[in-house]
C-alpha cells in the first residue's frame, strides 16, 4: 500500500487552506508570493497542490498568513478512521515478517 495518494490529498488539502487564507487577507497570488519570497507561479502550485512544500517555505507562509505551520497542517490533514489506520499497520506488520 502506498503512502502516494494520502501525500497528494494533503498537498491539495493545504494548497486549497493557503489560498483561502490568502484571500482573507485580501492579497493576490503574486503579492503574496513576493511576500513569501517565492515565483508566482511557484505559489500557483502549492496552492493546487502540485509540489511538495519545503519546511522553509510553509514557514514563510505561515508567518506571511499569520498563523503557525502546527495549524496550517492541522487544518490541512486528513481525518483517517482507525479501521484504515489499523489495516496500514497490519499491513506494513505483514511486509516486515
Amino acid at each position: 500500500m502506498s503512502i502516494q495518494p494520502l501525500l497528494q490529498q494533503v498537498a491539495k488539502s493545504l494548497g486549497s487552506r493557503i489560498r483561502q487564507l490568502r484571500k482573507k487577507k485580501g492579497l493576490a497570488q503574486g503579492e503574496f508570493a513576493v511576500l513569501c519570497d517565492l515565483h508566482r507561479s511557484h505559489m500557483g502550485k502549492i496552492e493546487r497542490g502540485e509540489t511538495n512544500v519545503r519546511l522553509s517555505t510553509l514557514l514563510a507562509i505561515s508567518q506571511n498568513l499569520e498563523t503557525t505551520v502546527e495549524r496550517l497542517l492541522s487544518e490541512s490533514l486528513p481525518l483517517i478512521s482507525t479501521e484504515a489506520t489499523d489495516e496500514k499497520t497490519n499491513l506494513l506488520a505483514a511486509d516486515l515478517r
